[in-house]
């Protein structure tokens, strides 16, 4: 499963895709097939992932992009599902 989000570059030059991805299991699935997609972002943030084998959330993606300084934060931020954990994560660029 994953979704996307395309978001313009710091420089203005361009856009980039902004990816999360889950790799399904029979917990996704269940949380997914009991209408609780909600209950999903817990299953990510839970150590060892309750099983999921590879994960990245959008603001993940968005802090990376970050971090690589493809995006500026108030891009980022603007895009995040949760604003208050984003800024947690370090949703600001890295010195160089």
């Amino acid at each position: 499963m994953s979704g996307e989000v395309i978001v313009g570059l710091g420089d203005g030059k361009g856009r980039i895709a902004a990816v999360e991805m889950l790799l399904m299991n029979d917990t996704a699935a269940g949380a997914i097939r009991a209408a609780k997609p909600l209950d999903l972002g817990a299953l990510v943030l839970e150590p060892g992932g309750a099983g999921i084998q590879t994960i990245q959330t959008m603001d993940m993606a968005l802090e990376k992009l970050v971090g690589e300084r493809l995006i500026t934060p108030e891009t980022a931020l603007d895009r995040a599902v949760d604003k208050d954990a984003f800024l947690k994560l370090g949703g600001k660029p890295k010195p160089p």
